[in-house]
């Protein structure tokens, strides 16, 4: 008798982890991605004097870039999106990025669909970083 009580308590629990453990590995690696993402985007913004800008035929435009790398690391460009400070950015001005996604629980929806449910089975990933121009403009 103790067996099967044993059985009924630790078997949902094992099932909880089981089931839930994959799924913040994976929540984790999206925000690992658009971390390493807006990080690089930010660094090669500093170097070259702001995201998107034109004038006296140098143009710069990261949203390419920031589009390319969503791409690379297989996220969705549906459900991804970003936002950047606009225009130049002179020597020692603040500038920053946002990367923002979600990530949908997939194992749940093995419980059926998910307006039946009262609750959302996502999380949103938002990755904001910052920096300060170092580029000179005349």
């Amino acid at each position: 008798m103790s067996d099967t009580l044993s059985t009924a308590l630790l078997l949902p629990l094992v099932l909880f982890f089981v089931l839930l453990v994959p799924e913040f590995l994976m929540y984790g690696n999206l925000t690992v991605k658009a971390n390493a993402i807006a990080t690089d985007t930010v660094q090669l913004a500093e170097k070259v004097g702001g995201f998107e800008y034109a004038e006296d035929g140098a143009s710069v435009n990261l949203g390419d870039y920031i589009e390319e790398q969503f791409e690379r690391n297989n996220l969705n460009p549906e459900v991804w999106s970003y936002e950047y400070t606009e225009g130049k950015v002179d020597y020692n001005q603040p500038m920053q990025v946002v990367v923002r996604g979600q990530y949908n629980f997939g194992s749940f929806f093995m419980l059926g669909k998910e307006e039946d449910w009262e609750f959302d089975f996502t999380l949103p990933v938002v990755v904001s970083r910052s920096g300060i121009g170092q580029v000179y403009f005349r």
